[in-house]
Formats: structure tokens, sequence, C-alpha cells
């Protein structure tokens, strides 16, 4: 997801992990050359999310709270519901 925030250009991207068996949301900065800036981790294993900062030693509170309201709605085991409710 594409947006812009204070002039910059930013994208969330999510990335699977198989090796840590779960799912990422990334967020890259494109306003130059593409910087990974920060990542939400959900944990298959055990359902919980840890934050990665890359980089870059500040960022603005608001783009990591956008951050993690974003992951929080699209990281979290979207089939597993399906199949509750399919099978219950």
């Amino acid at each position: 997801m594409k947006f812009e925030y204070k002039g910059r250009q930013y994208e969330t991207l999510l990335a699977s992990d198989v090796v840590g068996d779960g799912i990422w949301l990334e967020l890259w900065d494109e306003t130059e050359e593409p910087e990974h800036i920060l990542g939400v981790f959900y944990s298959d294993t055990d359902g919980s999310f840890t934050f990665h900062c890359y980089g870059r030693q500040q960022l603005p509170l608001e783009l990591v709270e956008r951050c993690i309201h974003e992951a929080r709605d699209r990281l979290l085991p979207i089939a597993d519901e399906l199949l509750d409710e399919e099978y219950p």
C-alpha cells in the first residue's frame, strides 16, 4: 500500500517468512532510493507481534502507529478465521 507522509513516499509490503513461521509487514521509504525502515512480524507459532526498526535512529510516532495499526489489520491469520467460520 503506497502513501505519502510529510512529503515523503512510503510503501508497505507483506512478506512471508517460512523459516520464522510467520508474516511481515514491511515499511519502505521510496522517496529517493528504496530504504527498509521498519517491520512488524506476526508469529504463526505463538500469535505474537514483534516490532523491528532498521537504519534510522528516529521515526515520527504517527508513522510507527500507522504501521502498527496496518499490521494488526493485515497480519492476523485470516485463513484460520475463515476455516473456523466454515467448520464451527
